[in-house]
């Protein structure tokens, strides 16, 4: 069975109930900027990101990309670690 429905009535109301399952996950994913800070405070303590003072940046040394946000890096190491896994 599809979810796709081939009347239009029933395709704009499937419409509407992906692009809300798509805000719900879109808010379960964001990432207060304290909680980034904490992971990427959490990752120099474990020597896995380096900051640079001088430049405002940090370097994830597994893969030495640098970033300027630390909700940037917090996302991009979380990834990385998915990527790991598989």
């Amino acid at each position: 069975m599809t979810d796709y429905p081939p009347e239009r009535e029933g395709y704009e109301q499937f419409e509407r109930r992906q692009l809300a399952k798509d805000r719900d996950c879109i808010r379960t994913l964001q990432l207060a900027e304290s909680d980034a800070r904490y992971v990427v405070d959490s990752l120099i303590d474990a020597g896995i990101v380096e900051p640079l003072p001088q430049t405002k940046r940090f370097v994830h040394r597994p893969t030495d990309r640098t970033f300027r946000s630390s909700i940037c890096l917090a996302y991009f190491h979380r990834g990385w670690l998915t990527g790991l896994d598989d």
